[in-house]
């Protein structure tokens, strides 16, 4: 099973942005927690348009990928729905909290895991 679409501009952009995005995330582990939930942030909103890209893509081609949506239309909302949970964990962590970095390090162990188990 696969989507069957023709490519935009867009769908060459987001694997470069989150390219882009891993490289500031190497770059600030070792320059300080905060910068690293930012560039975390940013590469979960960009996973998320990504997911809303291939769901948009999907639907403009209704007849050959009807199949796909039903099968994969309601775990691509969860996938939506759960980087965009993790873009605001991390923008909270890194904006709001006045926690030293040695809390927000060991934070980014619990929530690594947590996804990568939940995914």
């Amino acid at each position: 099973m696969a989507l069957i679409y023709v490519p935009k501009l867009i769908d060459g952009m987001i694997p470069f942005a989150l390219g882009a995005g891993q490289c500031f995330s190497a770059y600030f582990v070792a320059h300080g927690a905060r910068g690293w939930y930012w560039s975390l942030a940013a590469i979960c909103v960009i996973g998320c348009l990504g997911y809303v890209n291939a769901e948009v893509n999907a639907r403009l081609n209704p007849a050959e990928n009807d199949q796909v949506l039903a099968f994969y239309g309601r775990h691509l909302r969860i996938l939506q729905l759960s980087t965009l949970l993790l873009a605001a964990i991390c923008t909270a962590l890194a904006g709001f909290s006045k926690w030293p970095d040695e809390i927000l390090i060991a934070l980014t162990f619990v929530i690594t895991a947590g996804y990568a188990l939940t995914d």
